[in-house]
């Protein structure tokens, strides 16, 4: 098993009624990830997911070789499973 600390700060939030955004920052791979998550129309979302490294061919290099694809494959297995989680979530009325 793997024994390794991942540490991940949240370093942002914002919310507004159709747009709510959050970042955190991965201190082991000194990365951070932007999530934007905008009301598109009744019942339907968009997420926007963007990644920053920082700049270096290296990190680049190693990123397209060995990160990526294990990047979207956990990001596709978490959007399945999140798939069930929000038909159970229940927001509150809308404040006005």
């Amino acid at each position: 098993m793997d024994n390794k600390e991942t540490v991940i700060l949240a370093t942002s939030y914002s919310y507004h009624p159709e747009k709510l955004s959050f970042s955190e920052t991965d201190e082991t791979t000194d990365s951070t990830k932007y999530f934007y998550i905008e009301k598109t129309g009744d019942h339907q979302t968009k997420l926007t997911v963007d990644i920053y490294l920082e700049k270096s061919k290296v990190n680049q290099f190693l990123f397209n070789l060995f990160r990526k694809k294990k990047l979207e494959a956990s990001f596709r297995r978490s959007l399945v499973n999140l798939e069930t989680v929000v038909r159970e979530i229940k927001l509150p009325p809308q404040i006005e």
